[in-house]
This record gives structure tokens, sequence and C-alpha cells, in this order.
């Protein structure tokens, strides 16, 4: 097990398009003390850059595959700048097969860390690059009481341990996954009909990346297998042969409903704090509407709570909120919850 070093002082950015992978890193990185600034693409990377002293980062986490400006792009760009040349950059990758083909040392790459990124492959990774920063703990993580395992859709026993045991994190993860990912399928079938054949790599490649990172690996396997034949000799896409990907997903979305019990979280306190509080319909849709603005799990668990208000005059908007978030529909349920809110303002 490495040593975890003293990190505190080390400025890095953090350059991933995935919501998910981004979601990990970020959440990894800040445990052990990193100041992370978040870029999303390329370019976004080289504006942080810009607008900080030369001398202000340390090191830089760079996705290879990205929109608008790719990892190897942005590399070069930054290394045309003299003034950032002590600037560490280490390339987060899915595939072996992606760097192996990359002299990364005359690209001005210090290392490489292959996704899905864990707590010990960061500390691994920064221990080898700031090798005089003073030992701050001799462990990384305690023995954990571990979940209920469900080998068939997650594998929660081994993806838990690489999420530094942050169980709410990983239930946020796969929310996160299950809200992008649903309509998968037919999105990527409606790229198919304008050409779109770059999008489409890049979105097969996040949906496989995105599906390892919350050890869905049935479902990766899937992916994976279909990423292969479509790429070696592009096919339309249609119903029947995405269908394997279609019924991995949906399994998915229908174990949501089990998270916490899977993943052996308590939330009897939602429910607690709603009835002992008395709250009032507009405490309650307020509350509401932060979750849902935020996308948290937790407005699932507080939307049970939305029939207590119900009345002829609303009934009909409640039950749909209800259905709306229950679904998932987070977007559709903002909307509900706010016109609810209005009326109740007058």
């Amino acid at each position: 097990m490495d040593r975890i070093k003293s990190y505190t002082k080390l400025n890095i950015i953090l350059v991933e398009d995935s919501e998910i992978s981004h979601l990990v890193a970020l959440s990894l990185l800040e445990s052990l003390g990193l100041n992370v600034h978040s870029a999303y693409n390329g370019s976004e990377c080289l504006s942080i850059l810009s607008n900080n002293k030369s001398d202000y980062f340390d090191l830089i986490f760079m996705d290879l595959q990205m929109p608008i400006m790719d990892g190897i792009t942005t590399v070069e760009k930054i290394r045309k700048n003299k003034s950032y040349d002590k600037i560490k950059i280490i390339i987060l990758s899915a595939d072996d097969i992606e760097t192996s083909n990359l002299n990364l040392i005359e690209k001005g790459i210090h290392s490489y860390t292959k996704k899905p990124v864990s707590k010990d492959s960061i500390v691994k990774t920064l221990n080898e690059l700031f090798s005089d920063l003073p030992n701050e703990m001799n462990k990384i993580s305690d023995e954990v009481n571990y979940p209920k395992e469900d080998n068939s859709i997650l594998d929660i026993k081994n993806t838990l341990p690489r999420l530094d045991n942050n169980r709410i994190l990983y239930k946020d993860l796969i929310y996160t996954f299950t809200k992008n990912q649903k309509f998968f399928v037919k999105e990527f079938i409606a790229l198919s009909e304008v050409d779109d054949f770059e999008i489409m790599k890049l979105k097969l490649h996040t949906l496989k990346g995105d599906s390892r990172n919350i050890g869905a690996l049935r479902l990766s396997t899937e992916v994976e297998k279909f990423e292969y034949l479509f790429i070696q000799n592009p096919f339309k896409p249609n119903n029947i042969n995405m269908g394997s990907i279609e019924i991995e997903l949906l399994n998915l979305a229908n174990r949501m409903e089990e998270l916490d019990e899977l993943l052996l979280i308590d939330n009897s306190n939602v429910d607690q704090i709603i009835n002992d509080n008395n709250f009032s319909f507009e405490y309650f849709l307020q509350e509401l509407i932060e979750l849902l603005d935020n996308c948290n799990y937790e407005a699932k668990l507080y939307v049970k709570q939305a029939s207590n208000y119900k009345n002829e005059h609303n009934k009909f908007l409640i039950e749909k909120l209800e259905s709306e978030v229950n679904d998932f529909n987070y977007e559709e349920g903002l909307v509900i919850a706010t016109s609810l809110k209005s009326e109740v303002i007058g």
C-alpha cells in the first residue's frame, strides 16, 4: 500500500468530459487535499491556464478522448509555451491501446493512469511524480463493512473500495449514469441518421468508460463488443443489434429502488426530518426544487412526502410531479415543482 503524502499545496487541473469520470476523479483528488480546477475539454483547460499565473499549477490530469479539443492536441499546445514546462501532465485513458502508439515522454507527458481511476492508482502516480513531499499517513483506507453484492448488475464489492468506500458518491454516480444514459440507444440511432461517426465513437467510448466506473461490468462488456464491431466496419445501428445494450441499461435502471439497501445506506432520517418539522408546502417545494436542480438522488426520497400536501386544486400536478421524479425525469419534475411554488406564493 502506498503512503499518502501531503498534497494540500498542489494546484491541479482535471480535464475530463465524462460527467461520471469527472465526478469520480474530482472526489478522489479532493479527498487527498488537492486544490482542483475542473475543465471538460482541452479548450477549457487552456483558458484556465491563461487566466492564472504560469507557475500556479503543478499538475494536469488529462483525458485523451474529448470533444472540441482532445488530450493530445491540448498537451501539444501546452508544451509549446515554455512557461508551462514545470507543469506535470498525467494522461487518463480507458484503454491501453489508446497509449500504445504514443511516445509519452517526447510529447511532454509524465505518466499514464488507466481508467477507471482509484485512490490507490492516483496516490501511486502522485508519489512517483512528487517524491519530495512529506508523508502524511501510512495507509489509504481502513477496513470497511462491504455491502451486499449484486454480481448480475453491479460489481459493488470491487467498485466501492475504488471509490474510497464512499457510498453516497457511488449512489450519486449510478443515478447520474442512469439519468444521462437512459435514452442512449435511441440517441445513438438518431446520430446514425446524420452519419456523425466521430461523435458516435465518442459516445460509445464514454458509455463503456462510465459503465466500468460504476461497476456495471456486464453492460461494459456489451458496449465493448458493439464498439469493436462498429469501429472495424461501421454499420447502421438499430433496436435489434443494440438490444443487448438496451437490456442492460434497463436492468440497471430497474435496480435504482434497491440502491440504498444494496449499499447499506440508511435514509430513514429524510422522512423523519420532514415529519418532525411539519414543513409548510412552500418550504417543502423549495427544498425539493434545490434537490432537483442539483440532480440529487434524495429528491426521489423527498417527493414521497408530496402526497401530504395534496388537495383537489393541486392533485393533478402533485401526482405528475411524483411520477416524473420517480422516473428520474428530474428536469420535468423541477418545472412542475417550480410551477406549484408559484401558485402557493400567488
